[in-house]
């Protein structure tokens, strides 16, 4: 089998961008074999990604980390002032060590070149166990988490998820209530877009290991991408893609390190998620009634008070966040 992570890797000269390499990271193999479409493993049958406004919370809360060496991975913002990622992202393989902090920055909801909010990098805390160089896969895809300071607060332009404390009995719970998981993250194909994969499949824990096993679209450049769900109250990440696995046979799955891992570490800077002091997701409540078979010809306000009297909530017509997280519960999970 064949073990696929990591970002993009991009080249760089005086600042302007020359070429686009892929950076492979084999965990697990010494080659990769790559199955259907070469150019990107990790798509898991039909490519099912769509591409919502990146402005819009809680994709505001989802960015990229470049890297002034080169390339990007995703990250979310969990706090403040803090942003969750896989810690390979911050590994530098020339020099065999971690990325200095002046090397990265942040760009909340980055789309096309333009972004909600950006922010320099002061710090990263990696975890204690995790040892890019240990010869364990398991051991260090379980363990491939970090959180990166930034220089500033973000949370009123971009807003900040929540974290939920998966591990096995609460995903048990969940996956008997149905919940919707979404997948969002800055692929190599799709480099300046945010590409999401809503009401993607969650497979299950790996037998007596702490990582979640998944059927979302992530590719190179999703490293660290959070796989959310809306709580009924708040957007929370359960888990961040760190890596996709290859079979010999069979179909790729995603690898994910679940909530549990690194919820302590995260609330000990934030309590819950929050959103931005930002105009409410329009754009994203028109791509939800579009998904949910309710396309929108002109009136807005019109076909959210459809959807409201369906769910026998009030029929106000107004779109807020709450409204928008009931929709997302509303998708049908995705083969």
């Amino acid at each position: 089998m064949t073990w696929l992570g990591g970002g993009l890797r991009v080249g760089y000269r005086q600042g302007m961008m020359f070429r686009v390499l892929i950076l492979v990271v084999t965990l697990f193999a010494p080659s990769v074999v790559l199955a259907g479409n070469p150019l990107l493993p990790g798509i898991k049958g039909a490519d099912d990604r769509v591409y919502p406004p990146g402005g819009e919370y809680p994709w505001s809360a989802i960015g990229r980390l470049n890297k002034r060496t080169g390339g990007f991975c995703t990250g979310v913002l969990v706090g403040p002032k803090t942003v969750l990622t896989a810690a390979h992202c911050l590994w530098n393989q020339r020099t065999l060590s971690y990325l200095p902090t002046q090397s990265l920055h942040f760009l909340a909801g980055y789309s096309r070149g333009d972004y909600i909010a950006h922010a320099k990098v002061t710090g990263i805390n990696v975890p204690k166990g995790y040892n890019y160089k240990d010869k364990n896969t398991w051991r260090k895809t379980g363990r491939d988490w970090a959180l990166v300071t930034l220089a500033k607060d973000l949370s009123n332009e971009a807003g900040f998820l929540g974290v939920e404390s998966l591990d096995r009995a609460r995903f048990e719970e969940l996956r008997k209530n149905k919940a919707v998981f979404i997948q969002a993250g800055y692929s190599q194909d799709k480099a300046h877009v945010l590409s999401v994969h809503l009401a993607c499949r969650m497979v299950g824990f790996s037998f007596g290991r702490p990582i979640l096993h998944h059927q979302c679209d992530a590719v190179h450049g999703d490293s660290g991408s959070p796989v959310f769900l809306f709580d009924g109250q708040r957007f929370r990440v359960a888990a961040i893609h760190v890596a996709t696995l290859k079979p010999k046979k069979g179909e790729s799955v995603g690898l994910a390190v679940p909530g549990k891992t690194f919820a302590n570490s995260v609330r000990s800077r934030a309590a819950h998620g929050s959103p931005p002091g930002r105009p409410q997701a329009e754009e994203t409540a028109k791509l939800l009634l579009a998904k949910l078979g309710h396309p929108v010809h002109g009136d807005l306000a019109a076909a959210v008070r459809a959807f409201q009297s369906r769910e026998r909530i009030k029929a106000t017509g107004k779109v807020d966040y709450a409204l928008i997280g009931r929709m997302i519960t509303r998708l049908k999970q995705t083969p």
